[in-house]
């Protein structure tokens, strides 16, 4: 994504309270960028979908309200579908921590502004579900 598409997302974000834009992800311990193959494995599969137009790795960093104190969460990916759509695409492979679940299943309840997506990669492929906010 350059600086200047990832300037207009911060420009789209800016009038959600509790949306932080991040402008570069933390290190991370593989050579690729990624914290998991999961993800690896789904930027590629991004890079290699006719209907994204570009996509961003933890760009966004949202403030959750959880039992009277505030919790952070990043989803994995800010994609831009070709026509100018944003979605929010949350990764994983096999095995899921509930709190990751539950985290995300936060973040599309407070905001259901966002078109939101799970993505989990299984033996046979990936299961996507959109849930609704």
């Amino acid at each position: 994504m350059t600086q200047e598409a990832f300037d207009a997302h911060q420009q789209r974000v800016n009038g959600f309270p509790g949306v932080m834009v991040t402008p570069s992800p933390r290190k991370r311990k593989r050579e690729d960028g990624f914290k998991s193959q999961a993800e690896a494995d789904y930027a590629q599969r991004l890079n290699n979908d006719p209907d994204v137009a570009q996509w961003k790795y933890e760009s966004l960093t949202f403030v959750l309200s959880h039992v009277g104190r505030g919790v952070r969460y990043t989803p994995d990916f800010l994609v831009e579908k070709v026509g100018g759509a944003l979605e929010l695409h949350e990764v994983k492979g096999a095995y899921v921590r509930p709190d990751a679940s539950m985290k995300f299943k936060l973040a599309v309840g407070q905001y259901p502004e966002f078109t939101w997506v799970w993505a989990q990669k299984h033996r046979n492929g990936w299961h996507m579900v959109r849930p609704e906010g």
